[in-house]
């Protein structure tokens, strides 16, 4: 009798069906290079959004949550729900969220409301119409609970590793002195932005800026791409939240929290 392919795996499982150490494995999901999944398929009535097509009222509230936001904090972030809800088989957690996590969790747990689907794309959860989240706990192992490593993230890391090593080795151009990588699927023109200049800065000054000093550079060396840095008038009279921002990406804002925390999240070490 032929069984059926397995659809997730363990920590032990996963390194066996990669054909790596346990260790390796380890060093792959620290590094932010595989990710893990929690399965939808116990989760009534969740309803999936991509992040990028919340209003900029409602990524603002999300913005503004506190550290360890609680159950009310949640509730308050509401949006129309839809008649049908949708969610994909796994929600996929970032290796920048699962360094936070493991570094924040404590007897009570915590709340994760950013993930990721298949495609790197960010989504957030909606239950009854306000803002959902999943709670997480540290395993004896040391890993999260609930989380599982799915068939299709292995088998997407494998074939992206392969790929990876033929182009290595078929250039002469050396990628390790890049210190920022750009999300694995479909980055932004923002996250490619900032990822050039974030590499180009320290190649120039060994030493990673932060953001006042890559808005500083970026002011310098990018305008001809679209960045600025908006004046506190500019801010004030803003139309919408993006224009209330000091970092303008051609269109796109950021503050100076979001710039340090993608500086951080793109960041290889």
């Amino acid at each position: 009798m032929t069984l059926p392919a397995r659809r997730h795996f363990d920590t032990e499982s996963a390194a066996e069906y990669l054909g790596c150490s346990v260790s390796d494995l380890r060093y792959y999901l620290d590094e932010g290079l595989l990710r893990l999944a929690f399965p939808t398929t116990d989760l009534w009535a969740i309803d999936a959004i991509l992040h990028e097509e919340l209003s900029q009222e409602l990524q603002a509230a999300m913005y503004l949550l506190p550290d360890l936001p609680g159950e009310s904090d949640f509730k308050n972030i509401k949006r129309k729900s839809r008649d049908k809800s949708r969610c994909p088989e796994y929600l996929y957690l970032s290796g920048y969220h699962r360094k936070n996590a493991l570094a924040d969790l404590n007897g009570s747990g915590r709340p994760i409301y950013y993930f990721e689907n298949i495609k790197g794309q960010l989504i957030n959860i909606w239950l009854d119409g306000s803002l959902g989240s999943l709670r997480v706990y540290l395993r004896e192992d040391g890993g999260l609970s609930d989380a599982i490593l799915s068939r299709e993230e292995l088998d997407r890391f494998s074939k992206s590793s392969k790929d990876g090593t033929a182009k290595a080795n078929s250039s002469d151009k050396s990628k390790d002195i890049d210190q920022y990588i750009a999300p694995l699927y479909k980055p932004s023109e923002v996250a490619l932005l900032i990822v050039e200049y974030a590499n180009k800065y320290y190649s120039e000054r060994k030493k990673h800026p932060n953001a006042h000093s890559l808005g500083k550079y970026l002011s310098e060396h990018a305008s001809r791409e679209g960045f600025k840095i908006r004046t506190e008038e500019e801010m004030r009279k803003g139309k919408n939240a993006n224009e209330k921002k000091e970092y303008d990406f051609n269109g796109y804002g950021l503050t100076a929290r979001s710039l340090d925390d993608r500086l951080r999240k793109y960041r290889k070490n």
